[in-house]
């Protein structure tokens, strides 16, 4: 990818935890490391996805559920331990795994939430201004101050304000204004791409820079959308699309209890 961007490609000494999805590890400890700075999310999600399909698989709905709050808890403390060690915690899997879980639970929970909808519709929104109202109080009066408790909580808390919003949008009716959006054919089209934004925008970028140099940002902003769309709709054709016809070979099937 630097090459492609016409910039000097690093050595592999210090590139190799990208190909391993240790990148995150090297951020945390501070090694000497070279690479997309945010591609950590992908290694936590990597290391976070090599785990959780045994849970699932080995594991009944409630005892994966009790596995999911273990995992919260396990990165508030290993957040609060790390913290004190004055150590970095935004990129460390450990650290981050809290809004993982947050999103298993609702995917554990979904058959049960969409039966009292109504009143579970309720709760998440009461939750989602719970959370997001003090959330937001938190960043405005705490913002650059380097505190630990914000550092402590202010993950979990964005998480849960996102695990709330999804709660809410899937507990609406099906005519409702927002479920209408959200499942409109242009959102589900970004969700298809989303994985090649992520990857592909910044180089996107860089080359749009080093084709037309100094250009007004509200030309090059559109053509910048538009350049890293189209790239990563012929990513998700070309190399996205063919692993995912893999799942012929993975047939689901519901076990039957006697």
């Amino acid at each position: 990818m630097p090459a492609l961007a016409g910039q000097e490609t690093a050595d592999f000494s210090t590139t190799w935890y990208w190909w391993a999805n240790l990148q995150n590890i090297a951020q945390t400890l501070n090694w000497s490391w070279d690479g997309p700075v945010f591609y950590w999310s992908l290694a936590v999600e990597e290391h976070f996805y090599l785990f959780w399909p045994l849970l699932v698989y080995y594991l009944p709905r409630k005892q994966v559920a009790i596995a999911s709050f273990f995992l919260i808890a396990l990165s508030f403390i290993v957040r609060i331990f790390m913290l004190n060690k004055g150590m970095e915690v935004f990129y460390f899997t450990l650290t981050r795994l809290d809004a993982l879980s947050l999103g298993a639970l609702l995917a554990v929970f979904e058959p049960q939430l969409l039966r009292p909808s109504q009143k579970n519709r309720r709760l998440f929104l009461f939750s989602l201004f719970l959370v997001d109202i003090p959330l937001t109080l938190i960043f405005v009066l705490a913002a650059g101050r380097g505190s630990l408790w914000v550092l402590a909580v202010k993950y979990p808390m964005t998480a849960l304000v996102y695990t709330s919003l999804i709660g809410f949008s899937i507990t609406t009716k099906n005519d409702s204004i927002l479920r209408k959006v959200f499942e409109s054919q242009a959102l589900r089209f970004v969700g298809s791409i989303s994985f090649g934004l992520y990857v592909y925008h910044l180089l996107c970028y860089s080359w749009l820079d080093t084709l037309v140099p100094n250009s007004q940002p509200l030309l090059m902003m559109p053509l910048a959308f538009l350049f890293s769309g189209a790239v990563s709709y012929l990513s998700f054709l070309l190399l996205e699309k063919p692993f995912l016809k893999l799942r012929r070979f993975f047939p689901y099937q519901k076990k039957v209890t006697a």
